[in-house]
């Protein structure tokens, strides 16, 4: 058995007693009932369970979708949040892996309207600025990545 799957089982055990509206998410019809997707609840208490490095880039990946920062912290720290708590996270590392996930990539995904019209005006074109941005990204994620390590090993707050 894998070391953290009794917490993720406690986890979703915890979570499932709560049973909150928007984590019970029907996607099908199955013989004329609605098939509850429960593994939503594990899913996301793995993603927990891996680390703030997973949840950072489950928020880089969000963003592609939401490009707005507002909305995409609206839509996932009301499952995150809890889910830290509950895996003794502290809030601060939450909201740090959100941000500096969404922020990383807010210049790398083309579903940005001011990032398109800045790199129009710039007269840029998208495959060279990932040629350019890529690399950075990942060396600044790697930094973000220690300082979520960190944060979260000697309970710091930035």
């Amino acid at each position: 058995m894998h070391p953290g799957a009794s917490r993720v089982h406690r986890l979703y055990t915890g979570v499932s007693d709560a049973r909150p509206a928007y984590l019970r998410v029907s996607f099908r019809k199955r013989s004329g009932r609605s098939v509850v997707m429960k593994s939503t609840r594990f899913s996301m208490a793995h993603i927990m369970s891996a680390g703030l490095f997973t949840v950072q880039t489950f928020e880089a990946i969000f963003n592609a979708l939401i490009p707005g920062a507002t909305a995409l912290t609206i839509l996932t720290m009301p499952i995150l949040s809890p889910l830290g708590s509950l895996l003794d996270v502290s809030q601060q590392a939450i909201v740090s892996a959100n941000a500096w996930g969404g922020q990383l990539t807010d210049i790398f995904f083309p579903t940005s309207g001011f990032f398109v019209a800045t790199l129009v005006i710039a007269k840029v074109e998208y495959t060279k600025w990932l040629r350019f941005y890529t690399p950075l990204m990942l060396v600044l994620g790697a930094v973000c990545c220690a300082a979520l390590y960190l944060q979260q090993q000697f309970n710091l707050n930035f």
